[in-house]
């Protein structure tokens, strides 16, 4: 806890926190020693992320992901498609961080996985990192599921910018006065992250996408409608819903880790939005006007 803390605040003393963490051989500090890691985007840490890889542990396996990726580590990839394969929490970032991939088989594993029998949410939400029209095809033949139409239609409009309001969305309901009321003893009730998104209007949403369809090029991948790049991932950061922001943030450091003379941002993202916004863009701190409020939704 005291390394997650304080290592986007302390980043000599963290670094030297990281050897003895990764040295521990206990799972939650080489964990926290990944992300700390991951952070302080230094390539000469990146040798722990080998290690890390062959614990037995599912947590520090995942961070090992996590941070191999955000390095553009290739042999990161073989370790997301393994926990992309599996079912429950575990696969959910994995099926975000694969849709990222540069391998389109990777997409096409995740679009799969999406259309079968009962693939959950997580492969839906992850169509929303792949950003291609066949991915987005996918998302408008599921809306009509109500079950999956939320998380569907967010995701429908993560790639092609489509904004589930007024008439592309369904309006909301009321309860009745046949509606029982809560009891006192009643368990409490189960919130979804899903539950506050709205619900799309499939008639109109397929409709929209039957004339817009044609402007998405075949094999690109799209953020709000434009094509994706390290410029367009900053904006889908800034701008996109904060559920995506990990997977944003990894996809746009590995964008730019071979990149000469280009800084990874350094983003914690357990911090205020208005933080996060300021350390993905320095120079707006200097800038008269800037909000010190949190402008994430």
């Amino acid at each position: 806890m005291v390394i997650d803390i304080f290592g986007p605040r302390e980043p000599d003393w963290v670094r030297e926190q990281i050897d003895p963490a990764m040295r521990s051989g206990q799972a939650p500090l080489m964990a926290a020693g990944l992300r700390a890691i991951r952070n302080l985007r230094e390539s000469t840490l990146r040798d722990w992320v080998t290690v890390a890889s062959q614990s037995s542990d599912i947590e520090v396996r995942l961070e090992a992901m996590r941070t191999g990726l955000s390095f553009a580590v290739k042999t990161a990839w073989n370790e997301c498609r393994v926990f992309a394969g599996g079912v429950g929490e575990s696969s959910r970032m994995a099926l975000g961080l694969l849709a990222t991939s540069a391998d389109p088989n990777d997409r096409t594993f995740v679009r799969e996985k999406a259309k079968g029998e009962d693939p959950g949410l997580h492969a839906l939400w992850a169509l929303g990192f792949a950003g291609d029209a066949d991915s987005a095809d996918v998302l408008v033949k599921t809306m009509v599921d109500e079950k999956k139409s939320r998380v569907a239609g967010e995701a429908f409009s993560a790639i092609t910018g489509l904004a589930i309001v007024g008439d592309m969305a369904k309006p909301g309901q009321t309860q009745g006065p046949d509606v029982e009321e809560v009891k006192d003893e009643d368990p409490p009730p189960t919130v979804k992250s899903e539950d506050s998104l709205p619900q799309p209007n499939v008639e109109r949403v397929k409709k929209w996408w039957e004339k817009e369809r044609r402007k998405f090029v075949p094999g690109t991948r799209y953020f709000g409608g434009q094509a994706r790049s390290p410029a367009t991932l900053r904006t889908a950061f800034t701008t996109g819903a904060s559920w995506r922001r990990e997977v944003l943030l990894i996809e746009l450091g590995a964008a730019v880790a071979n990149l000469p003379r280009v800084i990874p941002p350094k983003v914690d993202l357990k911090g205020w939005a208005r933080d996060q916004l300021l350390q993905l863009d320095p120079a707006k701190a200097a800038l008269p006007g800037v909000p010190r409020v949190a402008t994430m939704v």
